[in-house]
């Protein structure tokens, strides 16, 4: 995925990230060119996420992006 704004973890460019590839192990269904918020951890080393946390479509997700914003503003 390429880092269109970061909130935390890597600031821009390429990551990878992993996620379950069904069978009911909550992973994400991304679709390409789709924008999406991630919400992701690193385990063991890996950018992971899953259907669990806030990850989905950009445009479902604006409540949660503005509030995301506005703890990035400066005081």
């Amino acid at each position: 995925m390429r880092i269109e704004e970061a909130f935390a973890g890597p600031r821009s460019g390429f990551v990878v990230v992993h996620t379950g590839l069904g069978y009911g192990d909550c992973g994400v269904d991304f679709e390409k060119g789709q924008r999406w918020l991630v919400d992701a951890s690193i385990e063991n080393g890996k950018i992971t996420t899953s259907i669990a946390s806030t990850t989905g479509p950009v445009e479902e997700r604006q409540p949660a992006i503005t509030r995301l914003r506005e703890k990035k503003k400066p005081h």
